[in-house]
This record gives C-alpha cells, structure tokens and sequence, in this order.
C-alpha cells in the first residue's frame, strides 16, 4: 500500500511541475498494474496557473486520495501533501 502512495505523490509531483492538475482524481481514476499506479481520465485536467480555480481543484484532488489511502490504514495528512506538492511545483 505504502508503494501505491509514494507513486501516487510522485505521479502528483509530474504533474503539477509540468503545470497541471488532474482536476478529477480519485481512486477510480488510478490503476494498479504489476506494482505500478497509472493515473487515467484526464479530460477534466486544468492549467494550474492560467485556471484562478487550479490550485483548489489540486487540493480536492489530494483530499480525494489521501482519504482513500487513510481509509485503509495509511496515516495521511493531506495539508501536508498539499503543502509539498506547492513547494515542489514552485521550487523551480
């Protein structure tokens, strides 16, 4: 479970550097394939600058999988995966 959630944040931090958010994640939009989480469905995603919305949209996203994750046992803070994935998108 720990290696799905420390891909899922990777697979966040990809996305949110290149400028996006997938605007609709949740667990039914993550694959788990040979030990490999593929994120899907990405038509709602938005532009993380250009949309005034973005980073909202982002939070609920992290809100949306932290609580699936915390739901089967991981402890979770998603203010603080949040918090990282801003300063990792702006960092550079």
């Amino acid at each position: 479970m720990r290696s799905a959630f420390d891909q899922l944040v990777e697979g966040l931090r990809t996305i949110t550097t290149a400028g996006f958010a997938h605007a609709d994640l949740s667990a039914y939009n993550l694959l788990w394939w040979r030990d490999t989480l593929v994120f899907i469905d990405f038509p709602q995603a938005i532009d993380l600058a250009a949309n005034p919305q973005g980073p909202s949209y982002l939070h609920r996203d992290v809100e949306n999988v932290c609580r699936w994750f915390n739901r089967r046992g991981l402890d979770i803070d998603p203010e603080e995966v949040f918090a990282d994935l801003l300063a990792f998108t702006w960092s550079g």
